[in-house]
């Protein structure tokens, strides 16, 4: 069971990039939301 795949393994890092790139893309929007509200 501890044996790794390495085929999981890339996936993992391929899913992880992709949440980060998300995040990132998702915290901008918010921030031009809250420009435009007027919130800092």
């Amino acid at each position: 069971m501890s044996r790794r795949d390495p085929h999981l393994e890339n996936s993992k890092i391929y899913n992880h990039s992709t949440l980060i790139k998300f995040a990132v893309k998702f915290s901008k929007i918010g921030k031009n939301i809250q420009d435009k509200i007027g919130v800092v």
